[in-house]
């Protein structure tokens, strides 16, 4: 149409500028577009409104102002290189600016950051904030959105102002319960690793008398992880330290590794897992630094102690073995308390004496190794373990429990120099352990309570007593008091002895001892005192014991409660605290 209209031979343009219309009757009065209403806008976003409860308008928005540290910002604004995708916001970004804010005391919903947006390094955008963001409450119903920008370039040195706008008020209820933010970032890992050390109880426990109440009527527990995120951040932080899935396979990796790694100590004491055995499980370890360590210790002093025990707690069950028990050798140097160190420990699923004399039996090798000979400590202190007992006799002192009553009774005689004294380990029960077992048996056999008591202290006073005489005394108290059968007033002589504390009144002389015995009593410790391997039999350890002989000897009621033909009659008892054992 615009060609034709501009085609200087066409006379279509003269045409119709020449004849024109007449309109006149055709005219129609149009009304002014002003004068028609404008249009009633129509809210359309139900969920706002209803959720307000109010209209929008009368909600104006709170404006604050948050400075971040210079270290704060630094630690959650990364900056790599010049490229222009150099620069980054660290993930746990969102932890530190939901922290700010509480700390501020500005919010105490429990905010999710749904959006943000980090301005490109070299943008010529400048009028816009390096890093702004947007958060909601989680809380079902709760309107409250927060909007945060940062207002200024970041100077060195100086502090980051954000500009914090808050949009909508809180509405919380209890129905829809607690809330909390993901646990994550540098939190989750110091969290995961203070769980390990102390225990996922004892931090739950922590967190929960640290944490702030005002949060926690808001419903947000973010302060408060629950228990299964604890153990999944555990789990989590154990997985990511193993070198393998399989457990033998990071042992033996593991193993090699120390060994190649190890330079400076002997070929037999390289690394610091020294043997691994897949069935029945064991590892044995220690450094040799331990070993000299010890080695030290032991040259420093007159008297070394050192302390063998065994705890169940540590690792979890194997499938088709034993529970493993963590066995360690500990020492005391010097006077603090803390100063307890470990000598060597092994993880044993074989709890006989063979196995844990085995383990000790490979550290005195170690020891001997690194100093030449063994040095040996001069007490052993251990629990009431019977298999303990028995491989640190065989593993230290090359003898049995026979062998070593012996010695004893003989260095209590003074029948051993210095010299011969050195030669031997002592062994040293803890008298809570001690303790501990003796009420243990008592509590299996059907006596009154008040009793039970009673003889747990007199059983106390025994352990006490710094002299033969004075305990061999007691022994035979203890013997008539719950042995004789024709004591009729035994609860009163028990009471006397608790009261005197040992200061023995002179009714008990003839229960105790037999004058008439005195000398032989003398042939007989001195018979005892040079006992020798032909002592051995297959009797048990308690008849075999030249103490028990000697006991036998000074308190004659003995040699009835150990025979075993002779039966009594409940007749013939007279005695309320007598107890025969079938």
């Amino acid at each position: 149409i615009y060609a034709m209209w501009h085609r200087p031979l066409s006379k279509l343009r003269s045409h119709f500028i020449n004849q024109q219309l007449d309109n006149d009757n055709n005219k129609v009065n149009l009304q002014q577009l002003s004068s028609i209403p404008s249009y009633t806008k129509v809210g359309t976003r139900s969920k706002t409104a209803k959720a307000s409860n109010n209209d929008v308008n009368m909600n104006e928005p709170q404006q604050h102002l948050v400075e971040f540290s210079y270290e704060e910002w630094r630690n959650v604004y990364k900056k790599d290189g010049d490229s222009v995708t150099s620069h980054y916001m660290d993930p746990s970004w969102s932890d530190v600016f939901n922290d700010k804010l509480i700390n501020c005391k500005l919010v105490t919903c429990n905010l999710a950051f749904t959006k943000s947006i980090l301005r490109k390094k070299y943008s010529r955008k400048r009028n816009r904030p390096l890093f702004q963001c947007r958060a909601r409450c989680t809380e079902l119903g709760c309107p409250l959105t927060v909007y945060m920008a940062m207002t200024k370039p970041v100077s060195v040195n100086h502090g980051v102002v954000f500009r914090v706008q808050i949009n909508g008020t809180q509405q919380h209820n209890n129905e829809s319960g607690p809330g909390r933010r993901p646990l994550k970032g540098e939190k989750r890992k110091k969290m995961a690793q203070a769980a390990i050390e102390h225990g996922t109880l004892k931090i739950y426990e922590k967190n929960v008398l640290n944490a702030d109440e005002h949060l926690l009527q808001y419903n947000n527990y973010s302060q408060v992880p629950s228990l299964n995120v604890i153990k999944t951040a555990v789990k989590e932080q154990n997985n990511a330290t193993c070198l393998d899935k399989d457990m033998f396979t990071e042992l033996m990796m593991m193993l090699f590794s120390m060994r190649e790694s190890d330079e400076t100590s002997n070929l037999e004491n390289k690394g610091y897992i020294q043997t691994l055995q897949v069935w029945p499980f064991g590892t044995i370890f220690y450094t040799e630094s331990q070993l000299f360590r010890f080695i030290e210790y032991c040259l420093s002093t007159k008297n070394s102690y050192i302390y063998v025990d065994a705890t169940g707690s540590v690792a979890k069950a194997l499938s088709d073995q034993k529970k493993p028990y963590l066995y360690l050798i500990c020492f005391k140097d010097g006077e603090d308390p803390s100063n307890l160190l470990p000598l060597a420990g092994a993880l044993l699923t074989d709890h006989t004496t063979a196995s844990i004399t085995n383990w000790l039996s490979i550290v005195r090798r170690g020891i001997a190794v690194a100093k030449g000979r063994f040095i040996r400590p001069t007490y052993v202190i251990i629990d009431f373990s019977p298999a303990i007992l028995n491989a640190i006799l065989l593993a230290f002192n090359n003898t049995s429990i026979n062998g070593y009553l012996r010695w004893c009774f003989n260095a209590i005689q003074k029948n051993y120099t210095f010299k011969q004294l050195s030669s031997v380990s002592c062994v040293r029960f803890c008298c809570a352990h001690v303790m501990h077992a003796f009420t243990r048996s008592l509590s299996k056999i059907n006596i009154n309570k008040n009793i039970r008591r009673k003889a747990t202290i007199i059983f106390a006073t025994l352990l006490n007593c710094n002299e033969l005489r004075q305990a061999y005394e007691l022994i035979g108290c203890i013997m008539c008091i719950f042995g004789s059968v024709e004591l009729s007033d035994s609860e009163q002589y028990l009471d006397t002895i608790i009261n005197t504390g040992g200061d023995f009144v002179s009714e008990f002389e003839t229960f105790v001892e037999d004058e008439n015995l005195n000398d032989a009593q003398r042939s007989i410790e001195q018979e005892l005192a040079e006992l020798d391997d032909n002592f051995l039999s297959s009797e048990p350890i308690l008849h075999q014991s030249p103490f028990t002989k000697l006991a036998r000897e000074r308190s004659p009621i003995l040699n009835t409660l150990i025979d075993k033909s002779r039966k009594l009659n409940e007749t013939e008892i007279k005695n309320p605290l007598f107890f025969q054992k079938n």
